[in-house]
């Protein structure tokens, strides 16, 4: 059985819990902003073993649970700015979200690492563009493939940039190139906006994109079907299809494609 989670009784509490690790370099409020489900310190660890420690305290009865408290289905962070926002940057992390947000783009991010996408309810973005940049690891393309896979559910039409040709180091991210720049000018939106832009579709739009590139390149070409009826009545020669060819036993079945062939 799991130890009791540790209750602070005021902000004060949790600030002095904090305290004895280091310092907090910020925190993060998830859900109304007046009233949040959870607030996520970042905080900067003794002895440089770990760059940080992310403490969840959950707000219940006049006080702080130190823990998720069980929540599940979490929303985004910085959600309720994304209400009438029609393209929205997925990253990995609230220091990203909020090096994003700095330059104007409008970003968002889930709760608890890289290994917790299924965690936080995605609804928000139903419908969205979405543009997901993963962090230059193995572990950053893991949670985009896992986010991808849930935004695809929900009917986002996404995008995804590859963090490899960006230059940044092993991990890097988009608060690593925001960093980069001592002011944030238009010059610096227009860059992430670029990349945004560039950022290589997915799903089926991506498949159906690739096809027609090769058609219009002349490395595929559409080849009528001899027989007129299959043709004219099917969409057997729309390339990437599939056709299914049936009849009775006995009608000509295997005798039709070999003509064909």
């Amino acid at each position: 059985k799991p130890p009791p989670a540790r209750f602070l009784k005021d902000k004060e509490a949790v600030q002095a819990y904090v305290a004895r690790t280091e310092k907090a370099e910020a925190w993060y409020k998830y859900g109304d902003p007046a009233s949040p489900c959870l607030i996520i310190a970042r905080v900067k660890p003794h002895g440089g073993t770990k760059d940080k420690i992310l403490f969840p305290f959950t707000p219940k009865d006049g006080g702080y649970v130190l823990s998720k408290d069980g929540q599940k289905d979490i929303p985004l962070y910085l959600q309720h700015q994304l209400e009438h926002i029609q393209t929205v940057l997925v990253v990995e992390g609230e220091k990203s979200v909020e090096a994003a947000w700095k330059c104007g783009i409008p970003a968002t991010t889930s709760v608890g690492g890289s290994k917790a996408a299924s965690g936080s309810d995605w609804s928000a973005l139903a419908g969205k563009r979405v543009v997901i940049w993963p962090d230059n690891d193995t572990s950053g393309e893991l949670y985009a493939d896992d986010v991808q896979e849930i935004l695809t559910a929900l009917g986002c039409a996404i995008s995804r940039i590859d963090p490899k040709g960006i230059g940044l180091e092993k991990g890097g991210d988009v608060a690593d190139l925001v960093a980069m720049w001592p002011e944030r000018t238009q010059r610096e939106t227009d860059i992430l906006l670029a990349l945004m832009d560039d950022a290589e579709p997915q799903g089926a739009m991506s498949e159906m994109e690739g096809w027609h590139q090769k058609i219009m390149s002349g490395k595929w070409k559409s080849l009528d079907w001899p027989t007129k009826v299959l043709g004219t009545l099917s969409r057997a020669s729309i390339p990437g299809s599939v056709t299914l060819l049936c009849a009775d036993p006995g009608a000509g079945k295997s005798w039709l494609m070999l003509q064909l062939m």
